[in-house]
């Protein structure tokens, strides 16, 4: 499974985030073996997910659309 596929899958079948704002991905989409997360809140989920496969970030704009990215300082 992609990167892409697994962030899509938990925010398709665990919230309704795709329901309520656009979220765009860019950047590297490397294989997973898995994604395990945490009940805290789903941005933690995907923020602690994107930080450690590919050393990235979730961030969101004003208008309530959600960008996932690698992080351009490391």
């Amino acid at each position: 499974m992609d990167m892409k596929r697994a962030i899509y899958h938990y925010l398709r079948w665990h919230s309704t985030v795709l329901t309520t704002t656009d979220v765009q991905y860019s950047g590297v989409n490397p294989y997973v073996q898995f994604f395990d997360s945490d009940r805290s809140s789903i941005y933690n989920a995907v923020d602690n997910f994107v930080r450690s496969a590919i050393a990235g970030k979730a961030v969101a704009d004003r208008q309530g659309r959600i960008y996932i990215e690698p992080d351009i300082t490391t």
